[in-house]
């Protein structure tokens, strides 16, 4: 999910949310696996250029929404259900909430978290971010995903 990031203790999705296996902890201080992000044991926040992927305040919900709606636990009696129920979902935080209005991203966020999601084993890249200005960076980036077998979904 390339987005506001996902509230990942979310009764519905923390099952569901992506484990690096690469990494041995998310507060060893290291790149355990080498891919040049520290401790990403649950996705990355390319905006704070860390290792924590959940939305920064409540403005910023749009990702952990679009989550549910992929891939919230079903049969648990909480909440809802999602499309596909044990899918994993990887938080690829590119957007915040700057003034209180919609959330943003820069270009540049954008593109590292395509390359990121797709270098770390994503099937699937969602981008419900509505309209963004042609970019020669962004497109490579999802050419790139592409050639690698990606499947790209964007709104």
């Amino acid at each position: 999910m390339i987005d506001s990031g996902i509230a990942y203790n979310h009764p519905d999705l923390a099952a569901n949310i992506w484990a690096n296996t690469g990494e041995v902890s998310s507060s060893s201080g290291t790149d355990s696996d080498g891919n040049g992000y520290i401790d990403d044991t649950r996705g990355w926040d390319f905006h704070d250029d860390d290792n924590d992927p959940s939305p920064d305040n409540t403005d910023e919900n749009h990702g952990t929404h679009v989550a549910g709606i992929a891939g919230a636990v079903s049969n648990n009696s909480t909440g809802t259900a999602g499309v596909s129920w044990s899918d994993k979902l990887m938080a690829v935080k590119c957007f915040y909430d700057e003034d209180g209005d919609l959330p943003v991203a820069e270009i540049a966020d954008i593109a590292e978290g395509i390359k990121y999601a797709a270098d770390n084993g994503a099937d699937i890249i969602n981008m419900s971010f509505g309209s963004i200005e042609k970019s020669k960076t962004l497109e490579d980036a999802v050419n790139a995903a592409y050639n690698k077998g990606v499947f790209l979904v964007a709104s």
